[in-house]
């Protein structure tokens, strides 16, 4: 007995110990992440995961809490699995694991490395520390709330989905969640690094102009939930009953469960929509009312040129940039009515002064405009009149059909909506006309301006067509576009640079000087005209009665200007004794004297003068005497261009004013 006793018990310690190990080796061998793939469903996951950026992390390390009875937990609930994988009740529904705010932050592995401070998402800024330490729309989220199994393929990924549904269905509980600057920074010059933005927001950001102003709606979807979704896991009356509690449903399915969001709601995007549909809310109501309008806003439509869209579509700016749609109930409220646009419409985004470019391009635009019409008309008259082969009339009805649809693109289009494309179509309208007379009417006398020299090309013309037509004043002295951009071929950015503020001015007068004034034949006058008319007694705005005694004796403006060296000079009362005898040096300064005691004793009078009380003969008197300064103050020449006469006029003028003072004392 002894001896068999003996025996069963090295059998059992050996059994035992047999046991051991074999429950050793089972826990280490299904522990290992490629025992998931027994189960054969399983092995699209571990394809996933194989190929993440937790394929060094084994699996358990995710699905088994830290700890070992979660060990023991988790291989209880594995050992379920498996019953479930023998039965096939798995086919029932998609497998589903649970993955715990504990797993992802164990030792060694998240932590709070990623959870403090904001780290890139795509083009977003992310920060954590919101989303996981506060409620987010009234709901507590988890790590696998946002990082789960949406997309086949990708493990435990981050897909914009999730992020859209939480951002932008509509009942936010007041929290704002939808406002655009939460994720993205408006590109400025501040914050753009080396490469300057598309666009410089600084003004946008300044003025608090909402984004969807410009960038119209952003989101594509609603992110419902259809009430057939419950019937995919749930089949329960009492349960189903609970659809409407909404709060009830997110803290079963995303506090407690971790259900993706798109089991239940229906997708959304965020995108714009503008360069799709730049009118997507408009068409609606108004069906194909605005049709010209958006081809010719988009640069699509013409014959015989290519498509050109207007630079503001391809950055994505909608109709409601400009005319202020009916504010969207659901989004970032834009106050306001639809309305026709005008040069206001521009200064938000772009500044004081925008508003010139309407009148320029209506002025570039209106007598090609004018001219087109007035031509398709006479050609209409022509057409009836014509006779002869059928195909030389079908050649006719081709060219003026061409003609008019261009010019009907723009005329009806309105050319605001894309200039440089309207000035191109009305090119093509232009060339068909003239391409109908010459064979129709050889004698007609055309007038629509087509060809001839084109501008130096450059990015300015997208918005500046027409410059070419404005003159303006640089330094005190006339500035015309037409004689340096067309005739002389000089660029806009030899004078003008965008790098600190649109536009600026950055030529300087001796940049003007050093190629003007090396010149061989100089026309003075052409930039000092105010000069030149005073010197000749021509200037409209002084009551000049005689041209300067040197210039009736033949001597102009070179012989007092120009040294021998051909250097121009502001001349000095020395410069007479070069012509004439050295006393004249006195008198020149004498005239410079007496002019400025004279010049000086007029102002101080009309400063008097504008204390008195308002009538009419006063107000007239100081209109009159202000006009007569700002002439004398721009000539700079302090009375050398035609003395006698500039004294002269002086003098009138202090007779009018202390008689006035008289009168009013």
């Amino acid at each position: 007995m002894k001896r068999w006793f003996k025996r069963i018990a090295i059998v059992s310690f050996a059994g035992g110990i047999a046991l051991v190990l074999l429950f050793v080796f089972s826990v280490w061998y299904t522990n290992r992440s490629d025992f998931c793939t027994t189960c054969h469903y399983m092995q699209p996951f571990y394809d996933a995961w194989a190929s993440s950026t937790h394929s060094g992390v084994p699996c358990r390390d995710c699905h088994y809490e830290p700890g070992y009875s979660s060990v023991i937990k988790g291989k209880l609930r594995d050992m379920n699995q498996l019953v479930k994988y023998w039965t096939k009740a798995y086919q029932r529904s998609k497998p589903w694991a649970e993955i715990s705010d504990a797993s992802c932050l164990r030792s060694g592995c998240h932590e709070t490395r990623l959870l403090k401070g904001k780290v890139t998402f795509g083009e977003v800024i992310f920060d954590h520390t919101p989303h996981l330490d506060q409620m987010r729309r009234g709901k507590k989220l988890r790590c696998t709330s946002c990082h789960s199994q949406i997309v086949q393929g990708e493990h435990m990924s981050v897909t914009e989905t999730t992020c859209i549904l939480c951002h932008f269905k509509r009942d936010d509980k007041g929290q704002n969640v939808a406002q655009c600057t939460i994720c993205h920074t408006p590109p400025t010059m501040a914050n753009s690094g080396d490469e300057p933005p598309k666009y410089d927001h600084t003004r946008v950001v300044e003025s608090g102009l909402a984004c969807v102003r410009c960038h119209g709606s952003m989101v594509v979807g609603d992110g419902a939930v259809p009430r057939e979704r419950c019937y995919a896991c749930h089949w329960e009356r009492d349960r189903l009953d609970l659809f409407h509690d909404t709060e009830l449903m997110h803290t079963k399915h995303i506090t407690e469960n971790k259900i993706e969001c798109d089991r239940c709601h229906l997708s959304m995007q965020h995108k714009s929509i503008s360069k799709d549909q730049a009118m997507p809310e408009c068409q609606t109501c108004h069906t194909d009312f605005h049709s010209l309008q958006l081809d010719l806003y988009v640069g699509k439509g013409g014959i015989g040129i290519p498509d050109l869209p207007n630079p503001m579509y391809k950055k994505g700016l909608s109709c409601q940039g400009c005319h202020i749609l009916h504010p969207d109930p659901g989004a970032a409220h834009v106050n306001g009515e639809t309305f026709v646009a005008s040069g206001k419409s521009c200064e938000p985004c772009h500044g004081k002064g925008y508003d010139r470019l309407l009148k320029n391009w209506n002025t570039s635009t209106k007598h090609k405009i004018d001219a087109i019409g007035t031509a398709l008309v006479d050609a209409d008259k022509i057409r009836k009149r014509m006779s002869g082969q059928a195909h030389a009339l079908a050649v006719a009805d081709s060219l003026i059909g061409e003609a008019r649809h261009n010019y009907d693109m723009v005329r009806l289009g309105r050319p605001i909506h894309n200039i440089v494309y309207a000035n191109e179509l009305l090119e093509v309208s232009g060339s068909r006309l003239k391409e109908f007379f010459a064979q129709a009417a050889p004698d007609y006398p055309m007038k629509v301006i087509v060809g001839g020299e084109k501008l130096v090309p450059s990015n300015c013309l997208n918005c500046h067509i027409g410059i070419e037509k404005i003159d303006a004043q640089v330094f005190g002295l006339p500035y015309s576009h037409q004689r340096h951009i067309i005739a002389a071929k000089v660029p806009c950015n030899k004078c003008h640079s965008n790098q600190r503020r649109h536009g600026e001015l950055i030529v300087q007068r001796r940049d003007c000087l050093s190629c003007h004034h090396s010149q061989e034949e100089r026309d003075c006058g052409y930039c000092h005209d105010i000069q030149a008319s005073i010197l000749k007694g021509t200037q409209k705005s002084l009551p000049l009665e005689e041209p300067d005694i040197m210039y009736s004796a033949g001597v102009g403006c070179r012989d007092c200007h120009e040294l021998p060296d051909r250097s121009i000079v502001k001349p000095v009362p020395q410069r007479c004794v070069d012509c004439h005898d050295r006393e004249y040096a006195d008198t020149q300064r004498e005239w410079l004297n007496e002019f400025a005691a004279l010049n000086l004793l007029v102002r101080e009078n009309l400063r008097h003068v504008e204390m008195l009380p308002a009538e009419p003969l006063r107000d007239i008197a100081i209109d009159q005497t202000k006009q007569i300064l700002k002439v004398i103050d721009t000539d700079g020449s302090r009375g050398s261009h035609n003395h006698f006469e500039q004294m002269r006029i002086l003098e009138a003028r202090l007779q009018v004013l202390t008689d006035l003072l008289a009168k009013g004392s």
